[in-house]
């Protein structure tokens, strides 16, 4: 039984018989017309008319899609930046088309939304830098035009620059502001970026490939196979040496802005939403002056912080920074009210901005907005502060201090932040024990073993805790050696069995203050000082004893912190020196005064 045609199915006929009727045609004609004469892809009459015969290399289906009129038509428009195509070119963009257009559609829909804020005053600022307009379209590939995004790399913002690159080209990023994320200020040193590319390599498809892999990479490619332009070097790749050979993100980067430029250009026909590239105003900026509370400032313009931050994703914290002029970005209308703050601008103290670095590593981080050092401690700077007594106050190496915080020069202004090390960072910053370190220590392990185990007989007076102080033992290595239980007492006369570890009877406890762990405290709450010896007296146990089970990342910081004791005091209840460490599932005693 013979199905009648659908729709489709005539269409196709339509076509097979047109194709029939044009190739004995052409038969026809084969005897009686001349052979055109080859043109050279490289040649003037060829570049004029890449866009024209972009469809006319290969298949119009790709990877199972077969294009429609529309689609065709947007392949075919025109650019305002001229490209050097080859075959691998027009298959290539094909490609990307059709990956961006079918399987990110909803992706697209999503990014033009985002970009009506910022897509218009980008065009404006490359044309006013002398630069092709189609470059504007680059942050669709880049971050979707997301001023928050942040790559795995660590490139930020709108136009995904790298900390180094965009402080060259003037984007501060410090712990207060990360102007990578001021698509504002961004667009005009991406605009930079690139004609320092392009100027470089001549050809704005080498230019663009450098902004994804680096100057450094392209250069290195380019010399390598004596390329051109990027659709060249694409197809020398593979003779490039192996750590000269571009990634294929690279090798994706270039077809794919192409692609995303003609979609952008032909919006409606392939079924997007027209931008509106007047919806928004442009922003009016607003110089602050160094430490203003930026939450008094959104309060004062009737704003929750949210809102206010969306307007200006530049800020890491609600404070700005210590020194120098920084800008906000408001919608027009808040001029008066912008002005009266300022005549008499709220300035944030010491425990303000500790409040705020506090937000920094927790809710910032999780937001998107991301943390230079995940879990740091913070130090803000005060009057007469110094690398040397910042580390003293905290008990850690200055020379690490400085390390981390990348200073070469031990001057330090008020209002400055400083990150604390980690116990991960003190730890790798200790040396690593020599083999013959090692096998001394092990030797003097054997010779410990050897030795018969000490005993004690038990006098009146004494405790489970005084001999474990005593005997410089942990109490529950005590209770194990003697078979004891948390809760077993001792009698008059009872001989005990000694931990082989066991040293000659101690009177004090030496200097803990030397052997405190390295966790460091939140820089709002400074660590409790201590500047001579814990004697035995000192830290005499006062108050109910409480068995506390070490979790995962406690440290004896963290513990005196949460029992709000002196952790110098956990030190010596628990006969713990500079070599003890506490793991999870340890056991620690602590006296917890009634109230």
């Amino acid at each position: 039984m013979t199905r009648p045609l659908t729709a489709a199915g005539r269409l196709r006929a339509v076509r097979l018989l047109c194709c029939c009727a044009c190739m004995a045609l052409l038969g026809a004609c084969a005897s009686t017309q001349p052979t055109p004469p080859s043109m050279s892809p490289l040649s003037m009459e060829y570049l004029d008319n890449l866009d024209a015969v972009i469809l006319e290399a290969g298949p119009i289906n790709v990877d199972g899609v077969e294009l429609s009129e529309q689609e065709k038509t947007a392949l075919n428009t025109p650019l305002t930046v001229r490209w050097e195509l080859n075959d691998y070119a027009r298959q290539a963009i094909k490609r990307e088309f059709v990956y961006l257009h079918y399987k990110h559609n909803s992706n697209i829909r999503g990014w033009l939304q985002r970009s009506e804020r910022y897509i218009g005053y980008a065009k404006r600022v490359f044309r006013s830098q002398g630069l092709p307009e189609d470059l504007a379209y680059l942050p669709y590939i880049e971050s979707g035009y997301n001023p928050i995004a942040c790559s795995p790399a660590g490139a930020m913002g709108v136009w995904q620059f790298m900390p180094e690159t965009g402080k060259r080209y003037g984007l501060a990023c410090t712990t207060y502001i990360d102007e990578r994320r001021n698509p504002w200020k961004a667009t005009y040193s991406a605009a930079a970026y690139l004609k320092k590319l392009h100027n470089q390599f001549k050809d704005w498809s080498l230019a663009l490939a450098a902004y994804n892999a680096g100057e450094g990479k392209i250069s290195r490619a380019v010399a390598g196979t004596g390329a051109r332009n990027f659709f060249q070097l694409a197809l020398r790749n593979d003779t490039l040496p192996p750590e000269n050979q571009l990634k294929p993100e690279t090798l994706q980067y270039v077809p794919r802005f192409i692609a995303m430029v003609k979609i952008a250009s032909n919006l409606e026909a392939l079924g997007y939403a027209p931008v509106n590239e007047q919806a928004h105003a442009e922003p009016m900026r607003y110089g602050i002056p160094p430490n203003v509370d930026l939450k008094a400032l959104a309060q004062h313009l009737g704003m929750d912080w949210d809102t206010f931050r969306s307007h200006n994703p530049h800020f890491r914290i609600s404070v700005s920074p210590p020194s120098g002029e920084s800008h906000v970005y408001l919608p027009q209308g808040h001029g008066e009210r912008v002005q009266a703050f300022l005549a008499r601008p709220v300035l944030a103290n010491s425990k303000a901005k500790a409040a705020a670095l506090a937000e920094l590593s927790g809710a910032d981080a999780r937001a998107g907005f991301g943390s230079s050092r995940s879990g740091t401690s913070w130090h803000v700077v005060e009057r007469g502060d110094t690398f040397p007594k910042i580390a003293a106050r905290y008990k850690v190496p200055v020379e690490l201090l400085m390390k981390i915080n990348k200073q070469r020069s031990k001057d330090l202004s008020p209002g400055e932040v400083i990150a604390l090390p980690s116990t991960r960072d003190i730890a790798a910053a200790q040396p690593v024990p020599s083999a013959r370190q090692i096998a001394d220590a092990a030797a003097k392990e054997r010779q410990n073993a050897a030795k018969p185990a000490p005993t004690y007989v038990v006098q009146a007076g004494d405790t489970l805790f005084s001999l474990a102080r005593k005997y410089n033992v942990t109490v529950e290595a005590l209770l194990k050696a003697n078979g004891l239980s948390e809760a077993g007492s001792l009698r008059i006369g009872m001989t005990l069995n000694l931990p082989a570890a066991a040293a000659q009877p101690v009177q004090q406890v030496q200097a803990v203050a030397k052997s405190a762990p390295a966790a460091q405290p939140a820089a709002a709450s400074p660590a409790p000082q201590r500047s001579t010896p814990v004697t035995a007296d000192a830290a005499k146990p006062n108050g109910k004893k409480t068995i506390y089970k070490v979790a995962q990342g406690d440290t004896i910081w963290s513990i005196a912190r949460k029992f709000q004791v002196n952790p110098f005091d956990i030190l010596a209840w628990n006969n713990m020196s500079k070599d003890s460490a506490i793991r999870p599932g340890d056991k620690i005693a602590v006296y917890v005064a009634s109230n």
